[in-house]
């Protein structure tokens, strides 16, 4: 694993999410961050659910557990 902090590794996943929404007419920036948020949190979730079965273990597990609460924390600083 990389010397990636949680906090980086959720804004990379979060800005990653949002470049693939797009905007449009009809969506806010706001709205555009709120749905990638939902989409980092899925995807973190995912990871953390295969991680924890593959390993049998949380060790590994707690970086993307902290990754899925910077993601929440994300614009909300």
């Amino acid at each position: 694993m990389s010397n990636v902090t949680p906090k980086e590794k959720a804004r990379q996943i979060v800005v990653a999410m949002y470049n693939n929404i797009g905007l449009n007419a009809k969506t806010s920036t706001e709205q555009c961050v709120f749905e990638a948020k939902k989409c980092a949190i899925i995807a973190v979730d995912y990871i953390i659910n295969e991680w924890n079965s593959l390993s049998g273990t949380m060790n590994k597990g707690a970086y993307w557990m902290q990754v899925r609460k910077e993601v929440e924390r994300f614009a909300n600083d």
